[in-house]
C-alpha cells in the first residue's frame, strides 16, 4: 500500500462511517460536515448542531522491515490521524465529547485490507479562539508498503 493508497483508504473509511452517524443531507439535525486537509470550509456549511470536523493524516516514522530485492521489500509506515472537532463557544463540553466518541467509533481499531490498521485513540483539548471550542481526536495508524 502506497502513501496515496493509505490516505485514500482512510478517507473512504471516514466518509462511509461518518455518513452513517452524521448524514450529509442539509437539514438533517445530526448533520456535522467535515473537510480534509487542504480543503476549504466556510461557516455557512455548519448544520443544526453548529459543529464541524477536519480530518488529516500525519506520517511520523518509517522503517524497512525486510531487505529483499525489489519488488518484495517491505516498509512499515506509522503516523497519526488527527480529527479536529469544532463546536461553538458556549455550546458546552458534552457536544465535543459526544463527537469525539463518534470519531472513535468510525476510525478506532479499524483494519483496511491486509496492510493498514488503526489503534486506540485519545482526545486532546485545544484552546478556544473566541468563536470555536475545539478538541482533537488522535488515532495512531500503521501500514506496510511492499516495493
Amino acid at each position: 500500500m502506497t502513501e496515496a493508497q493509505a490516505v485514500e483508504a482512510l478517507y473512504e473509511q471516514w466518509q462511509t462511517g461518518w455518513e452513517i452517524i452524521h448524514p450529509s443531507i442539509v437539514g438533517d439535525p445530526e448533520r456535522v460536515p467535515y473537510t480534509f486537509t487542504n480543503e476549504s470550509f466556510s461557516d455557512d456549511q455548519v448544520g443544526d448542531l453548529g459543529a464541524w470536523v477536519r480530518v488529516s493524516m500525519n506520517h511520523a516514522t518509517a522503517g524497512q522491515i525486510t531487505h529483499n530485492k525489489p519488488p518484495s521489500r517491505r516498509f512499515e509506515r506509522r503516523g497519526e490521524v488527527f480529527v479536529q472537532i469544532f463546536a461553538p463557544v458556549d455550546a458546552g463540553v458534552l457536544l465535543l465529547a459526544e463527537l469525539a466518541d463518534d470519531v472513535r467509533s468510525v476510525l478506532e481499531g479499524v483494519r483496511i485490507g491486509d496492510d493498514f490498521c488503526t489503534y486506540a485513540g485519545r482526545t486532546q483539548p485545544n484552546p478556544e479562539d473566541g468563536q470555536w471550542s475545539m478538541a482533537t481526536v488522535v488515532i495512531p495508524f500503521r501500514y506496510v508498503e511492499t516495493r
